[in-house]
């Protein structure tokens, strides 16, 4: 669970930078630039648990547990659809809300994970399962890298089936 929680660590990071910008008012564009950052982020790690950490861990913790986590997936995809549209339109002050409310979709859904899904997910831990989710997040950011999008948010064009 290193790996997940180190994304975690990063995702918080980044999040505590955005506030950082609201703070002192910085430009559209460094907001822009954040934001974009936040989105490769979330979706790099939303990928990663959909394919390599839930499938395993979901006889352990109940269907119901999974279904929660995947419906918070859902929710900061259309968070994240959402502050594309307000960035796009240049609204900062509406850009800041929407950020907020994801910010806060974000941590309580950390917070489920780390205390009732990782305490089991440790059972299922593995150096093998550490080694394949960190070969799979370099994939997801060379193909972001390499500029396969569909969308604003490219790992949605590039997920593999559960």
């Amino acid at each position: 669970m290193r790996h997940i929680r180190a994304e975690h660590r990063r995702l918080d990071e980044h999040l505590r930078d955005y506030a950082v910008l609201v703070g002192v008012k910085a430009a559209t564009t460094d907001r822009q630039g954040l934001i974009a950052c936040i989105g490769v982020y979330l979706q790099t790690l939303m990928t990663l648990k959909e394919e390599l950490l839930y499938p395993p861990v979901e006889p352990l913790v109940g269907a119901a547990l999974i279904a929660s986590l995947r419906s918070d997936h859902h929710r900061m995809e259309r968070g994240l659809q959402a502050l594309a549209a307000g960035v796009c339109v240049g609204d900062d002050v509406a850009t800041d809300l929407q950020m907020a409310q994801l910010t806060d979709v974000i941590r309580a859904h950390i917070a489920l994970e780390e205390e009732r899904l990782f305490p089991t997910a440790e059972a299922v831990d593995s150096d093998e399962l550490g080694e394949t989710m960190a070969l799979r997040r370099a994939e997801l950011l060379l193909a972001i890298r390499r500029g396969l999008t569909l969308d604003p948010f490219p790992l949605n064009a590039i997920r593999r089936p559960h």
